[in-house]
């Protein structure tokens, strides 16, 4: 299948209200691997904190492939910070 990704609104992905699920699927030419997120039933589970501050509930990386131009290493710390290496 296609990776994809989901922004969501709740607590957790799980107790999510689906009535706000934005999903986007990637191009295939683009996969998703975990590198150190801890995993919520097998996904890739990040939640942000309500306010000013936006903390996450999990931190560490995923890798993003493309088929032709290589890998990106994608990572989230304890701050709410993305950044891509």
């Amino acid at each position: 299948g296609v990776d994809s990704f989901i922004f969501y609104q709740g607590d957790s992905y799980t107790a999510r209200n689906q009535d706000y699920d934005q999903t986007t699927e990637l191009k295939s030419v683009l996969a998703i691997s975990n590198s150190s997120f801890t995993l919520s039933n097998n996904n890739i589970d990040i939640n942000f904190t309500k306010g000013g501050l936006g903390l996450p509930n999990n931190t560490g990386s995923l890798i993003l492939s493309h088929s032709i131009t290589g890998q990106k290493n994608i990572s989230v710390n304890s701050f709410g910070m993305v950044e891509k290496n």
